[in-house]
């Protein structure tokens, strides 16, 4: 949930940033302006809802309770069976496979929504960490990340020299 006011900028410009690099964010954006062309750039930039101030809590439940869970999509089909991520799980069709830490949850998720294009060090690390030079630490959760994923798993963490990480199934 974001104000429109942030000090001296306005959100409304952020919107599109934040929508491209978290497409699987719910944006709900809260302000006191009632300008149509600003609510409609908001609405255009991806948000899911508006709420003008002051609200009642109520009316912002209401909302919240009406946005669909966003389960990331399935993306390795096997005989009968989906390998998918939910909430740091690796699932196999309904059975739970492997729990994934923090980190290598977030590169594995980023790695497949970006799949079949390689996610350079620097985006990665900038992505989890919020510092793009950060080689060895990613190099590290990369090979804690393989030793997760099951042998049978259809998806391959490539590592493409100098530049960064994709998968490929």
């Amino acid at each position: 949930m974001l104000d429109l006011e942030l000090g001296a900028r306005n959100a409304a410009d952020l919107l599109p940033f934040i929508h491209s690099k978290y497409p699987e964010l719910h944006l709900i954006v809260a302000s006191s302006h009632s300008d149509g062309a600003e609510i409609a750039k908001c609405y255009d930039a991806g948000i899911q809802a508006y709420i003008k101030k002051p609200y009642d809590i109520r009316e912002l439940d209401c909302i919240m309770r009406r946005l669909p869970v966003r389960d990331e999509p399935s993306f390795a089909q096997v005989p009968e069976e989906a390998y998918y991520l939910r909430a740091h799980v690796l699932y196999r069709g309904d059975h739970e496979i492997q729990r994934l830490p923090d980190v290598e949850y977030r590169i594995l998720r980023q790695l497949i929504a970006q799949r079949g294009a390689v996610v350079t060090k620097e985006e990665l690390c900038q992505s989890i960490w919020g510092e793009p030079n950060l080689d060895d630490r990613l190099n590290t959760a990369i090979s804690r990340l393989r030793k997760l994923l099951p042998a049978d798993c259809p998806w391959v963490l490539e590592n493409q020299k100098r530049v960064g990480y994709s998968v490929r199934m």
